[in-house]
């Protein structure tokens, strides 16, 4: 009889603890997914990080009061609509496909997410400068072939760079900043 009541303990005190146990197991492996999916939306590389930040320019809930646009570091920023060229690009794109200079400037205005002209072309051999105004954001000026890279400026300054375009071709222009070169920012350099 002494015997028989100490099996019966020895399995009840053994049944409780296994539902315990996956319990706790499951929980550890739910908790695991929903965190993992909170780092996937929240990290830098993960899908949903521009559209969290794009939401959160525009949430008039904290860190936003009034719902205000943000830029920088504070929230993602939107594109702006294209300006048109202004009369002293159109002449310096005109000028820049004659043939009798060697010395080109250009006037490129960069904003969110664009480059203004986003074409412009030259003889090999040209010298040319670029003048490279920032309209808004953080932008940089790259053209990784011809070895052109301006520092990396913010809204309303701007920023020369002179190179000899030596190669004959297309060459792409772009800003380095974030992935703002997926979202339109950039154009192209042709020498003839």
């Amino acid at each position: 009889m002494a015997e028989e009541k100490n099996t019966v303990t020895q399995k009840s005190a053994v049944f409780p603890v296994v539902p315990v146990v996956v319990v706790v197991a499951v929980l550890a492996v739910v908790g695991g997914v929903i965190g993992y999916q909170k780092y996937k939306a929240r990290s830098w590389f993960g899908q949903g990080y521009q559209a969290g930040m794009m939401r959160g320019a525009r949430d008039e809930g904290r860190n936003n009061p009034g719902g205000r646009k943000m830029g920088g570091a504070g929230g993602m920023m939107e594109p702006q609509p294209t300006p048109p060229l202004t009369e002293l690009q159109k002449q310096e794109i005109a000028s820049g496909t004659a043939t009798t200079t060697t010395n080109k400037t250009f006037t490129i205005n960069g904003g969110n997410f664009y480059f203004v002209p986003n074409s412009i072309m030259v003889n090999k051999g040209d010298t040319v400068t670029i003048v490279f105004k920032n309209d808004g954001g953080m932008h940089d000026f790259i053209i990784d072939e011809l070895d052109v890279k301006s520092q990396t400026i913010q809204t309303g300054t701007s920023e020369t760079v002179t190179f000899v375009a030596d190669k004959v071709g297309s060459f792409q222009y772009y800003c380095s900043v974030g992935s703002h070169r997926k979202l339109g920012m950039f154009g192209t350099l042709t020498v003839k």
